[in-house]
């Protein structure tokens, strides 16, 4: 059973009660700092570091692992934050000229 400390008087239950408030106000404002921190280093990771999507992601599991496991909070909603797209890289195909001259430079043993 936990024991709260017994307010004497009407000022020690207000004063008691305005400190609670005060401390879960403070861990409140901790939180959504913290998660304004986070959706303000995934948007840079995206927009200005122009790092790839799985880089990005690799940074939001991290994140959300320290937040769930570590931290032991929510982590929120980021579905705001914009995502690194994924690159559509096209495969360079070798010319056939090239694949001769390639050939031409070659020794037979």
């Amino acid at each position: 059973c936990i024991k709260y400390p017994v307010p004497s008087s009407r000022p020690d239950q207000v004063r008691m009660f305005i400190d609670k408030v005060r401390e879960k106000r403070q861990t409140q404002d901790q939180q959504k700092q913290a998660a304004h921190d986070v959706k303000g280093y995934l948007t840079y990771l995206a927009v200005q570091g122009q790092v790839s999507a799985s880089t990005q992601n690799q940074a939001f599991n991290a994140l959300l692992f320290l937040f769930r496991q570590a931290l032991k909070q929510d982590f929120g909603d980021f579905q705001d934050v914009p995502r690194a797209k994924k690159s559509k890289t096209i495969p360079v195909v070798v010319s056939r000229k090239e694949i001769e001259a390639v050939l031409k430079h070659l020794q037979h043993p």
